[in-house]
């Protein structure tokens, strides 16, 4: 019985372990993708010049 719940603990460890790595991946892209947006916004305005 004992080993039993040991099994079980695992599983259900592991389930919810991966949605927060998926959740933390994502985090993580989306603030490469806004640094990334925001050097090329202030790339552009700097070739813009004014208008």
């Amino acid at each position: 019985m004992a080993n039993m719940n040991a099994v079980s603990f695992q599983t259900v460890s592991g389930i919810s372990f991966k949605p927060l790595l998926a959740v933390y991946e994502y985090v993580k892209l989306l603030a490469e993708a806004f640094s990334e947006a925001k050097m090329l916004e202030l790339k552009s305005r700097k070739t813009c010049g004014n208008w």
